[in-house]
């Protein structure tokens, strides 16, 4: 009768057990749903904010253009100088008016030590000529080029390299400054004429004739580059950040071992008119 009595009882327990593990269910579904709509409520504000960001960021790319992706800091420049009396000696060089023995000016051009290079960093800074008018007379006489206006040949060595040394010259005329200090003060011409390296239209030098020069009187290397006929285009010295010479990072297998330093044609003399080189 014990077991009956327990067994007779036990269903009337069961409804409320029941009842109670629903309402238990009903419970933690009710507090789901409550911390899902709190999520939703929070996500929802959190994409409002960040809508009213994009619009606001929108805002102010519309009035300055910005970099997309910010190239890391470089290490190094490379300053580069060319020797205009090759190109001249086997093309017409109208604009071109040198005299004596100079080299012209290139750019600087920030590098990593890879190997690499940043360019066209920020369109923030665009070029404007007015921001370097004190500069223009030594600019016209040592930084020209023969294939365009001057003007654009200088708004191209800003846009792609100037933009990427912000760092270390943080404005345009900062920038163009630097590079003709750099020039008057490392003469190529004065440390080639101490040992002997003239123009000469049949003279040969090796690239290690040049290189010493360089490195007896500025106590660093130099590379050395040829045009395919032969004849010396360029000479790269690297400069460091704090605007002093510096050994290069990297080994530079586009040197030439021989060459010519053709003469300037006897027409150009350079400060006259507008003067030239090349764009890279």
């Amino acid at each position: 009768m014990a077991i009956l009595s327990r067994v007779s009882v036990l269903p009337a327990p069961l409804p409320l057990l029941l009842a109670g593990l629903l309402c238990c269910s009903l419970l933690h579904i009710g507090a789901a749903l409550s911390d899902d709509t709190l999520r939703l409520k929070a996500d929802s504000a959190a994409l409002k904010a960040t809508s009213a960001g994009m619009i606001r960021g929108a805002s102010a790319a519309s009035a300055a253009s910005t970099v997309a992706d910010p190239q890391p800091p470089f290490d190094y420049f490379i300053f580069v100088r060319q020797w205009a009396g090759s190109f001249c000696s086997e093309h017409s060089c109208p604009k071109v008016h040198i005299h004596g023995y100079k080299f012209t000016i290139h750019g600087l051009w920030p590098e990593y030590k890879s190997g690499r290079w940043p360019q066209e960093c920020d369109s923030n800074y665009p070029f404007d000529e007015n921001k370097i008018t004190d500069l223009l007379p030594e600019l016209k006489e040592v930084w020209p080029t023969v294939f365009e206006d001057n003007e654009r040949f200088w708004e191209h060595e800003w846009t792609k390299h100037g933009t990427c040394s912000l760092d270390v010259l943080p404005d345009e005329h900062a920038y163009f400054k630097a590079v003709l200090d750099l020039h008057a003060e490392y003469d190529l011409a004065a440390a080639f004429k101490a040992k002997g390296i003239v123009p000469s239209a049949t003279k040969t030098y090796h690239r290690s004739e040049l290189v010493d020069a360089v490195e007896d009187m500025f106590g660093v290397s130099a590379r050395v580059h040829c045009d395919r006929e032969g004849h010396l285009s360029e000479v790269w010295i690297c400069v460091g950040k704090d605007l002093e010479v510096t050994e290069c990072a990297n080994a530079d297998r586009r040197q030439c071992d021989s060459m010519i330093i053709p003469p300037m044609p006897t027409s150009a003399i350079l400060g006259e008119q507008d003067a030239g080189s090349a764009t890279p």
